[in-house]
């Protein structure tokens, strides 16, 4: 799988963060979504694009969603 866009919920930590550093290997681009910027840190520190973001609060998710 190459050259897609991958959102990674719950991606600061465990295998969320794991998945992300796998798929951004064969060139996709990895978004890492989640709501602790603690965690967020940790992907940004290992070159994983982050966005803090609630999936949970369905009208923030739609309009991100939209962009």
């Amino acid at each position: 799988m190459t050259g897609n866009t991958i959102l990674i919920t719950r991606g600061g930590s465990g295998i969320g963060l794991a998945l992300a550093e796998e798929f951004s290997k064969p060139d996709n681009r990895v978004i890492v979504a989640g709501r602790t910027l603690e965690k967020l840190k940790v992907a940004e520190q290992k070159g994983l694009n982050t966005l803090t973001l609630d999936i949970s609060d369905l009208p923030v998710f739609m309009l991100w969603q939209k962009r």
